[in-house]
């Protein structure tokens, strides 16, 4: 029983290590994320530090601002589905790391009762060994 424990625990370790890598993509994504609509705004402060005066390069600045806004907004809500999907992650990363603890808990209770076991069994035979003796030296004697 141990062993095939044993082997779940290791099953678990493999799973933790792959959900904590998957977290870590997310993560270094949402990172990239967060650069790329800070360079947006930054582009954007720069576009509108510029004063114009033509008609129509007011024009062209309106459908470039109003790209770069909606372009913002896909990428906010890009990142907000990240950091939610990273939150779900990171929950189930503590399920997955409870189930591992309790299944090694498991493992030490099952050697704690064979070590346990092994001891009434070696205190059985010196108890069976003494009363050997004794109705040896017993039968001698009589």
């Amino acid at each position: 029983m141990g062993g095939k424990l044993t082997t779940l625990v290791r099953l678990q370790r493999w799973r933790i290590d792959e959900a904590r890598r998957e977290i870590a993509a997310l993560e270094k994504e949402a990172r990239d994320q967060t650069e790329r609509i800070t360079s947006l705004d930054a582009e954007f402060a720069a576009e509108m530090s510029h004063e114009i005066d033509d008609i129509v390069a007011t024009t062209g600045r309106h459908a470039f601002v109003t790209s770069m806004l909606a372009e913002r907004d896909r990428r906010l809500a890009d990142l907000a589905r990240l950091r939610a999907d990273i939150g779900a992650r990171r929950d189930a990363l503590g399920e997955l790391v409870w189930e591992r603890r309790r299944l090694e808990l498991r493992i030490e209770q099952i050697e704690r009762e064979e070590a346990e076991r092994a001891r009434r069994q070696e205190a059985n035979a010196m108890d069976d060994q003494a009363n050997i003796r004794f109705i040896a030296k017993s039968t001698r004697g009589s």
